[in-house]
């Protein structure tokens, strides 16, 4: 890390699988790295808080880590049958790992339409084929303080319709319901027309 000669640890957090902390509140999908420094006296220290952004897990890794699942299952599949539809899980872009809406706003929330799904739209088109998106933690500005947990189905000419949870899984899942909102003009189910 600092080029002293002396070698320093950085260790990859979190989970192999999306959904453990359903079973196992020791663990998370969602880990920051840690990266500890050689003192040169057989002792180390966390220096994980201040080397940057690079700590942290990054949206955009698993969005390409699903461009790429995509691209293996549609051209996997081609000697047997076209695929149309990619579904993906829930949380599979980051787990609700903070427990206060302001946290996930200010760490994991985003707002939908975003860079993100402009990539599965232009895969989609690529490939003609629909993406059922993991879920995004979302934020919106017409609903300040609350935080959706967001599906979306993409296609070739953009997003076709977007689901936001209704029925989270409370204590656990601190995102707001649609239908606990006053005035919420969306489609609680939407329907897409897609072929």
């Amino acid at each position: 890390m600092d080029n002293d000669g002396d070698r320093d640890i950085f260790v990859a957090c979190g989970h192999l699988q999306d959904n453990v902390e359903r079973f196992d509140d020791t663990t998370s999908y969602l880990t920051r790295n840690i990266l500890l420094m050689n003192t040169g006296d057989a002792k180390f220290v966390n220096v994980s808080d201040r080397s940057g952004d690079g700590m942290d897990v990054k949206l955009s890794s698993r969005v390409e880590r699903m461009l790429e699942m995509i691209d293996q299952t549609v051209v996997g599949y081609e000697p047997v049958f076209d695929v149309r539809l990619v579904v993906f899980p829930e949380f599979a872009h980051a787990a609700p790992v903070y427990p206060t809406v302001q946290e996930l706003l200010d760490s994991l929330a985003v707002p939908i339409p975003n860079e993100h799904t402009q990539r599965y739209q232009e895969k989609a088109k690529q490939l003609n084929i629909y993406i059922q998106t993991g879920t995004f933690l979302e934020s919106d500005a017409r609903w300040p303080g609350h935080v959706f947990n967001t599906t979306c189905l993409i296609g070739p000419d953009g997003i076709c319709s977007k689901y936001r949870k209704v029925h989270p899984w409370i204590p656990w899942e601190v995102h707001t319901s649609p239908h606990d909102l006053a005035g919420y003009d969306e489609p609680i189910f939407p329907v897409a027309d897609t072929e």
